[in-house]
């Protein structure tokens, strides 16, 4: 086969190496200047993208192959074919025990910046990362701590592009040559603990659950505490579906400024550590575990992870207030667990081959009131939090009850309600009623959502923002289409006719876009799956039956219509009206049962989540 190449003018030259260094630019413009402090505790990028799962195509040397307190030892990241790489997160690491700490301190080489990350040692950063630009090789010289903390080993992330990295380079084992004279660290044992929390829920022990009254075989969440009166502990067994799962504790219903408590099992290692979620950030800082005690950790059969372990009554936390300066001193943060908090319980799956845990999709599942863990008491958890609740019950209310029957009426049932009422029938009383209401729940469901997301548009998840706005849209289409009823013609006027055409275009407008904007409420990942499962059968349930009566009585109306023309008499129209009538009025009375029937059962399921 030619090598040859097709000509390729200078013009698209230079366009080519435009959108080249465009892209550099790009990979490098989130963090130039190394990645965030809290990036050195966790091992996968938060790129958006899943980690490489092929062998890396670099790695990490160091030499001499031996340690002792004190000593340097020069690490090396490099490509194994000369590879590039934009970003690291170079750190060590005991090989067994207290895996989360970072140990020793590098000095820090040109193209790399210094990190710290809760160092014991404030002369050198304790991890290095990238500053911004590619490179094929870079060589540190790492500094052993004073006292030995047994064997090693060097660990980095490699971001190759924006959309291809490794999550976990590894050396090869760094041998102490002196025993650790560190205080031993609890282990960390797997399987179940000698003596399991047994008995009932809320008499035995307190517990927090998802399904309410679920037991421990079907909940999707399950917590059980005690309070260890002989040891003046508290201790926690948490079960939930996948191989990780974050117990959250927080003064409130909303996530930030809390503790949280992380297990992770599988091929990546198991680990139990503390962590805290910053109040204004959307990370969770993982720390060290040593307040934790009598730790069992398993994986069962049935594709959960059951957690085990004790704490004090008062955790402290050091964290830094901005993780992006190193020079800051941490700020201690004090939990007391015997006050009263509501707990959150996050779940679901590592990264293959890693103990770093995604980012759960799901919303938590978040106890219903605050739980005082010095009793005994149950308590349940929901999925979806209250003024989420109210706010699809509200929005439910309105476009799949209120505002069809409205419009229905109007549209194929007015002869059944022409009694008159101050010179006005009673149809368009009723129509009118169920419009203005509806427009008034969804306004309220709108207001309430925002106050859920502390009325930032930005603080709602990417695939939310899309159903956000879609809502916003048919609230103004409703705002609209009220001014437009205000401001009718008379019944004479000339644009009495377009009145009618516009005012259904933008009637069918909205209601069409309500079922797209309630069908897409099934694809929010961060609804639980059963959930929006269950939400879009009674979608399609409601869209079905509804389209079924939008076809068959437009057909019957015709119908009729078209037999008393044909009347000869009349005494043969008025026994056509009257069979019309009836049958319209059965039609709308199945209609009307339907829809209560659909919209009541839909409404139980939003209040149960």
């Amino acid at each position: 086969m030619s090598n040859s190449r097709l000509p390729m003018s200078p013009e698209l030259q230079m366009l080519l190496s435009a959108v080249v260094l465009l892209s550099g630019v790009h990979l490098s413009a989130a963090f130039p200047d190394g990645a965030p402090n809290h990036r050195c505790s966790n091992l996968v990028p938060m790129h958006g993208f899943q980690p490489q799962t092929s062998a890396p195509p670099y790695e990490l040397t160091f030499s001499p192959d031996r340690y002792s307190p004190g000593q340097t030892v020069q690490v090396t990241l490099r490509g194994t074919s000369g590879q590039s790489f934009l970003g690291f997160a170079l750190a060590a690491r005991r090989v067994s025990d207290d895996t989360e700490e970072l140990v020793g301190g590098f000095e820090v080489p040109t193209g790399a910046v210094g990190g710290f990350w809760y160092s014991q040692n404030a002369s050198l950063p304790n991890c290095l990362t990238h500053s911004g630009l590619p490179q094929s090789e870079i060589t540190a010289r790492w500094t052993a701590p004073p006292r030995s903390v047994g064997d090693v080993v060097f660990t980095t992330p490699v971001v190759q592009s924006f959309s291809t990295f490794w999550s976990n380079v590894t050396s090869s084992v760094l041998t102490a040559v002196l025993s650790s004279e560190d205080p031993p660290f609890p282990p960390l044992t797997i399987g179940e603990s000698p003596n399991p929390l047994e008995g009932a829920c809320g008499t035995e022990f307190g517990c927090v659950r998802s399904p309410a009254l679920c037991d421990t075989a079907n909940c999707e969440i399950l917590v059980k505490f005690l309070y260890l009166e002989a040891e003046n502990r508290l201790r926690l067994l948490v079960h939930a579906v996948g191989n990780f799962v974050s117990l959250g504790l927080s003064d409130d219903d909303k996530m930030g400024d809390d503790l949280t408590l992380t297990c992770t099992g599988g091929q990546g290692g198991y680990s139990m550590q503390l962590g805290y979620n910053p109040k204004y950030r959307r990370l969770n800082e993982r720390h060290r575990w040593t307040p934790m005690q009598n730790k069992y950790i398993e994986l069962l059969d049935t594709g959960r992870i059951r957690c085990d372990f004790t704490l004090p009554w008062t955790v402290n936390i050091r964290t830094y207030l901005n993780p992006r300066q190193s020079s800051e001193p941490p700020v201690l943060r004090s939990f007391d667990l015997r006050t009263p908090r509501y707990v959150f319980v996050a779940y679901g799956n590592t990264y293959r081959d890693s103990s770093s845990v995604q980012q759960h999709t799901e919303m938590p599942a978040i106890s219903t009131s605050q739980v005082n863990l010095q009793s005994r008491d149950g308590y349940s958890a929901h999925r979806i939090s209250g003024l989420r609740r109210a706010h699809g019950s509200l929005m439910l209310t309105a476009w799949q009850f209120l505002m069809p029957l409205g419009a229905n009426l109007a549209l194929f049932y007015r002869c059944l309600f022409m009694k008159s009422y101050g010179n006005v029938q009673l149809w368009f009383h009723l129509h009118r009623g169920f419009m203005v209401t509806g427009f008034c729940a969804s306004l309220i469901g709108v207001l309430l959502i925002f106050a859920e997301f502390d009325w930032k548009w930005r603080s709602m998840y990417s695939n939310t923002q899309s159903h956000g706005a879609m809502g916003l849209t048919i609230v103004c289409l409703t705002v609209v289409q009220i001014l437009m009823g205000a401001l009718r013609p008379d019944k004479d006027s000339p644009k009495r006719p377009w009145f009618k055409i516009a005012h259904q275009i933008v009637a069918y407008t909205a209601l069409s876009l309500a079922d797209t904007t309630i069908i897409t409420i099934g694809f929010l990942s961060s609804l639980p799956q059963s959930y929006r499962i269950s939400h879009l059968v009674y979608a399609f349930t409601w869209l079905g039956f509804h389209l079924v009566f939008q076809i068959v009585v437009p057909i019957v109306l015709a119908r009729f219509g078209s037999k008393a023309q044909d009347a000869d008499s009349s005494e043969e129209k008025d026994s056509i009206e009257t069979a019309k009538f009836r049958l319209l009025r059965l039609l709308f009375g199945v209609y009307l049962a339907g829809m209560l029937i659909i919209f009541l059962t839909w409404l139980v399921t939003i209040v149960v989540f």
